[in-house]
């Protein structure tokens, strides 16, 4: 009777000539035989897989680079199979697990009888197999396996990268692409051109969408674009996300100028060349800070303009408040001044390189 009792069916079988027992509650936690399974009753549930007991399950299982990566899929104690792609740049993961019971299950990792550890991947192009165990007083033990991929190293189209340089990597979340950095004059910056693909009809554009152009010199983009809906800044640093992943920016006119004075000196332009990859006619850099800069020109109408002998990038600066369609780039032509500064029109396609902020 509502007020006075409680009733919950359990799964257990009851006598020969009932269906199944149930538990009643009065004054008293009693268990009884039903002989009316239709009879409505309450439900609770225990957390725990079917027919797994609760001190063989995981409560979490992580997969980490450092800043906390999470696994996908997200993790679910009843599933013991995984599947994760990593960059290629990994050369191990650090791997965490906790059980489900924490006062009497042990997990350990791969043998190590630890329940954390950095957990080593084979070569680029293998999948590398992590088990992890969760062991029962009883004996009773459970195995979750992960098979992490890590992907071939992408091709340099026979610019090779800059030996010297400590180059460090940044993993944009948004699309898994995996970019070089480097770190000149206290500022850390892309090494590489911005290649993201904004969602949406302008998303940023590459000659044909070839493998060749998107991946060799990333994709050029509008100011408004490259801004999001940030507002003009040349400050340093410039708080403008825009395009750039999360936890970097878009620099502004006066953090370019900080990237070409190094010990109170201008630098000439060729030093942030690359070694290879200019058209004839024009030196190649010696790409003395690991910058890399390649000569992917710019777009104006669909069609790219000097491509081979320029290379173009927005700041977040425009060009004057009552000069609403132009903005303030740099480029790099033949090399041998300082990385020039440019007005403009907004509605060409520049490259992008992104600072940490």
């Amino acid at each position: 009777m509502t007020g006075t009792s409680a009733y919950w069916w359990t799964s257990s079988a009851g006598s020969p000539d009932s269906a199944v027992i149930g538990v009643g509650m009065d004054r008293s936690l009693t268990a009884f035989s039903s002989i009316q399974p239709e009879i409505g009753y309450s439900l609770r549930c225990v957390e725990g897989a079917v027919g797994t007991p609760k001190d063989t399950l995981l409560s979490s299982l992580i997969l980490s680079d450092g800043r906390g990566r999470r696994l996908a899929p997200v993790f679910d104690p009843r599933i013991l199979t995984y599947h994760d792609t990593v960059p290629w740049t990994f050369a191990s993961v650090k791997v965490e697990a906790r059980a489900l019971d924490t006062t009497t299950a042990t997990v350990w990792i791969q043998g190590t009888k630890t329940n954390s550890a950095s957990v080593p991947l084979g070569s680029n192009g293998s999948t590398t197999l992590i088990r992890i165990v969760v062991r029962a007083p009883d004996g009773d033990s459970l195995r979750y396996q992960v098979s992490v991929h890590r992907p071939e190293e992408p091709p340099t189209f026979g610019i090779p990268w800059k030996t010297g340089p400590s180059y460090g990597t940044l993993y944009d979340v948004r699309d898994g692409h995996v970019y070089r950095t480097v770190s000149i004059n206290a500022m850390t910056w892309m090494a590489q051109n911005l290649d993201y693909r904004i969602p949406g009809s302008d998303s940023g554009a590459c000659l044909s969408n070839s493998l060749d152009s998107c991946a060799k010199y990333g994709r050029l983009y509008t100011w408004s674009n490259a801004m999001g809906s940030s507002n003009t800044s040349n400050a340093v640093p410039s708080g403008v996300q825009g395009v750039c992943p999360n936890g970097w920016h878009l620099p502004s006119e006066a953090e370019w100028s900080k990237l070409e004075t190094i010990e109170g000196s201008y630098i000439p332009a060729y030093r942030y060349k690359s070694t290879t990859g200019w058209s004839t006619g024009l030196n190649n850099g010696t790409d003395s800070y690991g910058f890399r800069a390649l000569p992917a020109g710019e777009i104006f109408n669909s069609g790219n303009l000097n491509r081979g002998t320029h290379a173009y990038w927005w700041t977040t600066t425009e060009s004057s408040p009552t000069d609403p369609d132009y903005a303030i780039g740099r480029w790099i032509n033949d090399g041998t001044n300082p990385i020039p500064t440019s007005s403009i029109l907004r509605t060409l396609h520049l490259s992008v390189r992104c600072v940490k902020n």
